[in-house]
């Protein structure tokens, strides 16, 4: 197959084997290591008897093992399911339930998959170092793999709590790390480091931009403040990109004694928006001046501010090269862009599977202005940004309501200092519980940062005289309480009539 694929696979090694390929805090690893490795996943995941188009969940936190196996996966035609290392087994189960991957690529263990079918569980730590003379087995060729074949599941939630998958083919997945390589302007001098988690999109399709131009990558398993600043100081990249809560941690944080960030010649902050102070902070603090960048998980990079000009609220960006945006009367925003999904595989009872128009409806309300700039003003629906991941509201009220002691519960956003937004649960209860209880509770459903920061306590909840529950006097309620500590949140509220 031209293009992408074949450069990811084969164009980087036979020019330079030896360049420097992916940088993580295990250790440096050149084309050829990762080459290697990807061979015998391959080959491995053949006498797995792994097919073309079967679907692998990736369970992994490690960068170098993900990339290589990665590639491996990507060689035979199969279908990479990357997720969250710490997902909770009731999720994973649900996922495989309905995403029916023949294997879960792990580095732990993983709880039994009741009902799932034949669902395979192999561990990272199960893969030989090398094999026997470098012999990989017989491998499929991947240039005759079909560009318009599915290679790569993402998961996002929907407005409604059911889980979307988007869908990225070959081709599509080429065309999005080509617009981003491009928009980010990497080279092969560049060395991106890229601090998001490899099972995002903000993770892959950056890692994969980098590939693409020859760049090499740096990568970190885990986000630590004081980690990601010495790692800019001991590696030294020139470019960056984070989602925006890393860069307002680090801002609250005492600067490091010894911090050299001179070799950054490119901030980008993405996921949620920095705040004008949060900016000009930045610059106060630590001499950097972060670029704001625009993408969703269903259509990749859309827009990259460009410059280093003053502070605008709400920008975005000017879309990227082949993309098109479109502002309806409403303000919403759509876009078409070659890099963006083939469509939605929606998780639910019809497991059904939507083709995107090729329009598509970002959920996001905004505007252009003569320069071609994108800005975004903010959500066309429920869906919450948290720490740069998006939480269904009605997601979690559906969690809260199976509780046995839980009569009735809403769920909003609110401001945070942290993470750009936070989640507030309002619990009435018809049985005896605490907000650590239902914490507990929650814990072992869906992933800790789906958690409500805070739980109040209410006797009952604000309405409408349509009998909706009021938003805006809930907001009202969460300010009078008190702002409670989420560890301390048993504040018990009454509820009033709009």
């Amino acid at each position: 197959m031209p293009g992408l694929i074949e450069k990811l696979l084969t164009h980087n090694y036979d020019v330079n084997p030896s360049a420097p390929f992916l940088n993580t805090p295990r250790g440096e690893y050149c084309y050829a290591a990762i080459r290697h490795r990807s061979l015998i996943w391959s080959s491995l995941f053949q006498q797995q008897n792994i097919k073309e188009q079967d679907v692998i969940a990736f369970v992994i936190s490690d960068p170098a093992e993900f990339i290589a196996a990665f590639f491996g996966a990507i060689r035979i035609g199969a279908i990479v399911l990357p997720l969250d290392p710490l997902i909770p087994g009731v999720e994973l189960q649900k996922i495989c339930t309905q995403l029916k991957p023949k294997m879960v690529l792990t580095e732990g263990p993983v709880p039994p998959l009741d009902g799932v079918g034949s669902v395979r569980v192999l561990k990272t730590g199960e893969l030989p170092a090398s094999t026997e003379g470098g012999r990989y087995g017989s491998l499929k060729e991947y240039r005759c793999l079909d560009e318009r074949r599915e290679a790569l599941y993402l998961l996002t939630s929907g407005t409604t709590g059911s889980p979307k998958c988007i869908v990225y083919t070959y081709e599509r997945m080429m065309n999005a790390a080509r617009l981003s390589s491009k928009a980010y302007g990497m080279t092969t001098e560049d060395l991106v480091f890229n601090a998001a988690p490899l099972f995002h999109s903000a993770g892959i399709m950056p890692t994969l931009a980098a590939v693409e131009s020859g760049a090499q990558s740096l990568c970190m398993a885990k986000f630590l403040p004081k980690t990601f600043l010495a790692m800019i100081s001991r590696h030294r990249p020139s470019i960056v990109k984070a989602p925006a809560f890393m860069y307002q941690i680090v801002l609250k944080m005492p600067r490091p004694p010894a911090c050299d960030l001179g070799s950054v010649r490119r901030w980008y902050s993405g996921s949620s928006k920095l705040t004008p102070d949060d900016k000009e902070g930045l610059l106060n603090k630590y001499g950097i001046r972060v670029r704001e960048m625009y993408a969703t998980t269903e259509t990749s990079l859309l827009a990259v501010e460009q410059g280093d000009g003053a502070f605008i609220p709400h920008l975005a960006g000017i879309p990227v090269e082949s993309v098109k945006v479109r502002i309806e009367s409403d303000g919403r925003v759509a876009v078409n862009s070659p890099g963006a999904g083939k469509g939605y595989f929606i998780c639910d009872r019809r497991n059904s599977f939507t083709v995107f128009d090729p329009w598509l409806f970002t959920g996001d309300v905004g505007y252009m202005d003569k320069q071609n700039r994108l800005f975004i003003t903010g959500r066309a629906d429920g869906q919450i940004n948290v720490a740069g991941k998006k939480v269904s509201t009605e997601e979690v009220k559906l969690v809260l309501a199976e509780h046995p002691s839980v009569c009735e519960a809403e769920v909003i956003g609110i401001d945070d200092d942290v993470s750009g937004m936070g989640l507030v649960a309002f619990v009435v209860l018809h049985h005896s519980e605490t907000a650590a209880g239902l914490r507990e509770f929650m814990k072992h459903r869906i992933s800790d940062y789906k958690i409500p920061k805070h739980i109040i306590l209410c006797k009952s909840l604000p309405r409408g005289k349509l009998n909706k529950v009021s938003i805006h006097h809930l907001k009202k309620l969460f300010l009078q309480v008190g702002q409670p500590r989420a560890s301390s949140a048993e504040t018990v509220a009454e509820g009033s009539t709009a």
